[in-house]
Formats: C-alpha cells, sequence, structure tokens
C-alpha cells in the first residue's frame, strides 16, 4: 500500500462522514416537517429515532456485505442505499407522513450504518500501524458534521422556502 492511497482513504472517508452525519441535524429540519406534513413535535421525532436503531441493523449488514463483497462495493451500496432513501424522502406528499419513517428512518438508516461500518473498517485495514488515529478522524466527522451541517442546512430551507413563496406569489 502506497502511502499517498491511505492517506486518499482516510480524507475520503472523512469526507464522507462528515456530509452522512447529516442525520444530527434532524433539529434543524423538524420544524418543516411540523408544517408541512402538520404532525406534532413528537410524530415528527419518529423518523430520527427509527434512523438511529436500524443504523446498528445498517452496521450489521455492512459487515456481512464487505465479507461477501469486498470494502468498494460495500461502501457503494451502502451510499447508493442512502441516497435513495433521501430521494425518496424528499418526494413524499404531505398526507403520507408514514412514508418519512420508511424512507428516512429505515432506509437511510441501513445505508448509513453501511457506510458508517465500511468506512471504519477501511480505515483500520489501510493504517494497521495507527488504527486508532485513522478511525478517531473518522468518527470526529460525524460530530463536526452536525456543527457545520445544521446552520447550512437552515440555511438552504430558509432559502427555499422564500423562493417557494416568491413563486408561487404568497405573501407573508
Amino acid at each position: 500500500m502506497a502511502q499517498t492511497n491511505r492517506k486518499l482513504v482516510l480524507i475520503m472517508g472523512m469526507f464522507t462522514m462528515a456530509t452522512g452525519g447529516m442525520l444530527y441535524a434532524w433539529s434543524v429540519i423538524q420544524p418543516y416537517i411540523l408544517d408541512y406534513f402538520s404532525i406534532d413535535a413528537s410524530a415528527a421525532s419518529i423518523p430520527f429515532s427509527i434512523n438511529l436503531g436500524i443504523f446498528v441493523v445498517g452496521s450489521i449488514i455492512g459487515g456481512k456485505l464487505q465479507k461477501k463483497n469486498g470494502i468498494q462495493k460495500s461502501l457503494r451500496i451502502g451510499i447508493g442505499i442512502n441516497f435513495v432513501g433521501l430521494i425518496i424522502t424528499a418526494f413524499i406528499p404531505a398526507s403520507a407522513f408514514w412514508l418519512v419513517v420508511v424512507s428516512f428512518g429505515a432506509i437511510t438508516g441501513i445505508g448509513g450504518g453501511i457506510v458508517y461500518n465500511t468506512l471504519i473498517t477501511a480505515v483500520q485495514k489501510y493504517f494497521p500501524d495507527r488504527k486508532g488515529m485513522a478511525t478517531g478522524a473518522i468518527l470526529c466527522m460525524i460530530g463536526v458534521s452536525g456543527f457545520y451541517m445544521s446552520p447550512l442546512i437552515n440555511y438552504i430551507l430558509q432559502e427555499l422556502c422564500l423562493l417557494f413563496l416568491a413563486l408561487t406569489n404568497v405573501q407573508l
């Protein structure tokens, strides 16, 4: 293994975890969920809770996939599942909140678990001499992502709402 290859694996893994940690911005997204689906706060927290629980199942699946398919293919599968769950969530009609539980809660939970498990395995494989450092670098990005993703997501949602209101000529 070349030194540059393992550094690239670590950097890309950190980038993936930095974007994958957007789950922790749920508190920023939740007011829009409450409004769009006309539900209360306890109902709006269900997809987040399901996602956290199903994440563990995704991690187990990720381990099984790696054994059968290898790290790269397992990572692609996990990212694909996560992406599909997010895209489905984006197009759910206001009358079908239960689909958010399925798409965001279950599907992205499984995809996120697969990605998490696979990335941890990858960096430990490429850094057998510095497993703690590599694992710590990957894991810190999840926490950091909540710090910068929350204001970014909030800004994007506010701008999208203003754009929607302007396009539909709705007055505030």
